[in-house]
């Protein structure tokens, strides 16, 4: 592999990881000029990380625990609902808390499911997972 094209490599890549990868990468490109080999590249370099992966299992089962819980409070406070020594205030303030309680459980859930859909799309325009990455982020923390 040229000098100049790595040094473009190293020079474009914010950190050393990535610089290393992208240059195994190309000098395997350079070296063997099959057909297969630019999918698996791509399948492999798009590939989360193990530790990654983990985490987003961890992540999913707090997830469902939350769920678990929210569903198990929500059941509470429809049979407090139902006492008769509440009075019709305090029926108002636990419809609320229902509300808002499964209110921010639709919007978790929903900023879940539209991170991928946004990544997915906005790579389709751009062509770089980079920007795509960037835009997702930003985007679901509005």
């Amino acid at each position: 592999m040229s000098s100049k094209l790595s040094r473009l490599a190293i020079t474009n890549e914010q950190d050393l990881a990535s610089s290393a990868l992208l240059l195994a990468r190309l000098s395997a490109i350079e070296h063997n000029p099959d057909k297969t080999l630019w999918p698996r590249l791509r399948q492999n370099s798009v590939k989360l990380p193990r530790y990654a992966r983990m985490m987003n299992k961890i992540g999913y089962g707090t997830q469902a625990i939350g769920l678990f819980q929210l569903i198990n409070s929500t059941h509470t406070m429809l049979a407090e609902q139902q006492s008769t020594e509440l009075n019709d205030q305090q029926r108002a303030e636990i419809s609320k808390n229902i509300a808002i309680a499964w209110s921010t459980a639709a919007a978790n859930f929903s900023t879940d499911i539209l991170q991928p859909l946004l990544l997915k799309s906005v790579y389709k325009i751009t062509g770089s997972y980079r920007m795509a990455d960037t835009f997702t982020g930003r985007a679901v923390i509005f």
